[in-house]
């Protein structure tokens, strides 16, 4: 046997194809990490004008979403709130924040998320008349991971009406 194919060479090639394999894909993924973040920004928007039926594939998504406001709503109080920030807000994380979300007793947690938390993000559709339409994100746990999408209330002008409506799709889950 030659001492190109001994077992400490190959084993070595090994280890160095593996270094450089390792090294190319996490460089490639952090290359990558502030488009799919773009990525995933603009899905949300179409994915909210789309539920809003206002998605035209014509115009630019963000010329679209101007049209769409977003606050944050307190889920304990029912009241827009200031002490979170919209566009840096992010609700899956606050639900496992002990801080930031509370545990649900067993007959309040029908949809099995364990947690909700104290904040939620409103998305609300602004026409002539006011508030033509509002959104909140939503998550369901079925078989596997959860399941997020976005609840849809339409003509609905006060916040009052849209944490009726909340209450309401919980009970609904």
């Amino acid at each position: 046997m030659s001492d190109k194919d001994s077992i400490g060479r190959v084993i070595g090639v090994a280890l160095a194809l593996c270094v450089v394999c390792a090294v190319i894909v996490s460089t490639a993924a952090v290359q990558l990490k502030p488009a799919q973040q773009a990525n995933k920004t603009l899905d949300l928007k179409r994915n909210i004008l789309q539920a809003a039926g206002l998605y035209d594939a014509t115009q630019s998504v963000e010329d679209q979403f101007a049209k769409i406001s977003t606050k944050v709503v307190d889920l304990r109080s029912g009241q827009y709130t200031d002490q979170v920030d919209p566009s840096s807000f992010d609700q899956r994380k606050a639900s496992k924040d002990p801080a930031l979300s509370a545990e649900l007793s067993d007959e309040e947690d029908i949809a099995k998320l364990s947690r909700r938390e104290h904040f939620s993000l409103v998305y609300l559709v602004e026409g002539d008349s006011g508030v033509e339409k509002s959104f909140c994100p939503s998550e369901v746990m079925v078989s596997g991971p959860p399941y997020t999408g976005l609840l849809r209330w339409n003509l609905m002008p006060t916040l009052s009406r849209v944490w009726d409506s909340m209450s309401t799709a919980k009970r609904l889950v």
